[in-house]
Formats: structure tokens, sequence, C-alpha cells
């Protein structure tokens, strides 16, 4: 027909024996010109005769979805088939090799993307753990760097009651709170979120009736997380007059924000701050060296034999293959030994579709399904172009 006009459409019967329901649909699903009407519409989802496949169908996608996603954080290159032929191609050598039947070859790969997936989470675990660890420790370095610039280093951490010797930098905090004098000073340091220094200000300084001054230091670059998600924040120093009620009250406002309080070393900060860079150091080879190793594991996962495509693309065409299958069955009636349903092709296409069901009838090994011309005045046919 022309451009803007559709096909002519014929409406016909199928009547399929059960125990070849998957054979006869997959070699109908290859020829692209079946539009099967749904006859079970009004039934629930969960009543449908292949219900369950689909859901295993979805459950396996979603796991292949999770290691496709793992293979892009860790630059494992996932290569698909180049088109359906290439991809029947290698689900057939699939099939050869593993000396699997095309039915049953569905739980072969749910088994395998199972077991994949279970070992592929726990070293994402593993690595984010490995991750989070390693910011905390860069978090802790940029908070006593910042801290020993405002609080004036090592020498006020040695003896809280002594007179204040400050830098030039903190001498305005400090005297603002004890003027000069001999007086006990507490600090408490830790990191927020940038935006809600302001909120945090605010907070301390209402809990503490102004016996309080909050310090703030930006960080020079973002904090990311395993998933790549940036999170600019802020280094905090509290100078308060040293108190049991006060220090309580100052903790709880800083537990209560998205951030970490670290423990300011009352022997100065030189030492503690040459072993964090050692545990950074350490922390960031241990690190790279299991995102290797779960790397390879990627790599070889996706490797299959003689092929050029990635495994994981491969059964991940399979698996929405075969929910085509399940989910168009359950379009079918269910009698006692056949399914039942109506389907609409394309004039034109009718001799190829003769054809394949003539195959079928020659092979022995499949019951082929038997189809009539039907005509329905209450069924509009479907626009096919």
């Amino acid at each position: 027909m022309g451009l803007f006009r559709s096909e002519d459409m014929s409406l016909y019967e199928i009547s399929i024996p059960k125990d070849n329901a998957w054979e006869i649909m997959n070699i109908l699903g290859k020829l692209d010109a079946l539009h099967f009407i749904d006859l079970n519409f009004n039934e629930q989802p969960f009543n449908l005769t292949f219900a369950n496949w689909v859901k295993r169908c979805d459950d396996t996608l979603r796991r292949i979805s999770f290691i496709k996603d793992e293979c892009e954080r860790l630059n494992v290159q996932l290569r698909k088939p180049k088109n359906a032929t290439v991809f029947l191609e290698n689900i057939e050598s699939v099939y050869r090799n593993r000396k699997r039947s095309a039915s049953l070859y569905f739980e072969e790969i749910e088994k395998e993307i199972k077991k994949k997936e279970e070992f592929v989470s726990q070293q994402i675990d593993i690595l984010k753990k490995m991750h989070e660890d390693l910011n905390q420790l860069i978090q802790y370095k940029t908070v006593l760097s910042k801290a020993a610039s405002i609080i004036g280093g090592g020498r006020l951490m040695g003896d809280k009651s002594m007179s204040l010797d400050i830098s030039r930098d903190s001498q305005d905090v400090h005297e603002s709170l004890v003027g000069g004098g001999e007086i006990s000073i507490g600090h408490i340091a830790g990191t927020i979120l940038k935006e809600e220094q302001e909120r945090f200000n605010r907070l301390v300084f209402r809990a503490t009736r102004g016996n309080a001054i909050v310090c703030f230091r930006e960080f020079t670059k973002p904090i990311i997380d395993y998933f790549g998600k940036p999170a600019m924040k802020s280094v905090y120093v509290i100078v308060f007059q040293e108190s049991e009620y006060l220090r309580d009250r100052i903790i709880k406002i800083c537990d209560s924000f998205l951030g970490d309080r670290y423990e300011i070393p009352s022997g100065g900060f030189t030492d503690k701050l040459q072993d964090l860079e050692a545990k950074i150091r350490d922390a960031k080879k241990i690190l790279t060296n299991t995102r290797d190793e779960t790397r390879k594991f990627l790599v070889m996962t996706n490797n299959m034999e003689n092929e050029d495509s990635s495994a994981m693309l491969v059964y991940e065409w399979y698996v929405v293959r075969e929910r085509s299958i399940y989910t168009t069955l359950d379009k079918l009636r269910k009698g006692d030994r056949l399914f039942f349903g109506l389907y609409w092709v394309p004039n034109t296409k009718v001799p190829r579709i003769n054809e394949e069901i003539y195959k079928m009838k020659e092979n022995r090994n499949i019951h082929a399904p038997q189809i009539t011309k039907r005509r329905i005045q209450a069924l509009s046919p479907p626009s096919y172009f």
C-alpha cells in the first residue's frame, strides 16, 4: 500500500499444542509478522499461565542490569551483537557448546546470572566499604589540617587550662570567649554539607546562648562516594568554654547533621597527620587492587568462546526474547491440551507463515499448530506500515 495507508490485514485463529507451545511461539516470533490479540485482558496478571516465568525473566533482567552497571563503573567494555541475526547465531553457538535444549536454556542462564550477581554484589559491598573508609581518612586529614590553622597548632592542645598562646589567625576567636585570661577551652571538630553551614551555626549559637563560636573552612574538592555522587563539604571547628553540659549539647547538634565528628589529638597535629597520610596511601593501594580483581572477573564473565559479543548483552537479549515469548503465550486462551489464540497478519506475509507452519508439520519433534482464517466484524485490524 501507499506510504500513508496500512497494509491489508487478515485475521487467523491458531491452536497450539501445550507440549510444544514454546517452540512454536519461538518460531513464529522470528517471522516478525504476527500481532496477537490479548484474549485474557480481564484476567489478573498473577492468574495467567506463564506469570511465574515472566517474573523470573524480570528478575534475571534486573540482575543483568546490576552487573552491567558495575561493568560500566569499572570501565569494562560491553560489545552488543551487531544485529538480530548475529545474536541468534551467538545463541545457537551456546546451545551447541553446552548441549542444551533451546527451551531449557533459560533455567541455565538464570542460575548462572544468580551466581555471578551474588559474587559481584559481595565484591561491591567490599569496595563500597573500602571507599567509605578512604573517604573517612581523607576527611579526618582535612579536618585536622583546617583545625590546626583555626585553633593555633599543637601548643594549644597540650594543656586545656594554660594561658592561651595561639596563632594570630585564631586570636580573635579565643579572645572573644576568654578575654585573654586563663580558662579551660574545649574544641569539637567535624564535617557537614556546605549548604548546612548557616543552619548549623544558628543552632549552635542558640543552644549555647552565644558561649561557643563556630569556624568554617571549605573543602577544596568534593567528597565523591562509590557511585560517583559528589558532596561539597565544610570543616567546622567549635570553640567553647569547657563544661560537660555545654559539650553534650554541642555534640547532640553535631550528630544530628549529615556529617562526621573527629577527635582532635591532645598531643599535637603533626604525628597524627603523618599517620593519616600513611593510612591513606595503604587504603588507596588496597582499593585499587580489589577494584582490579573485580574488573578482571567482569571481563572474564563477559567473554564468549569464539564470539565477539559480550555474554551479558547476549544473555540480556535472550531473556528479553524469553519474556516476549511467555508474554505472548499469556494472550492465548488455555484449553485442556491446546492454547487458542487470534492474530492479525499482513496479507503479504501469509505465504511465509504458511511455509513455516508446513516446515513444522514436517518436523517430527513438533506437533504443528492449526490455523484457520476468520472474519469477526467486531474486530478492527491494527495499522501496519
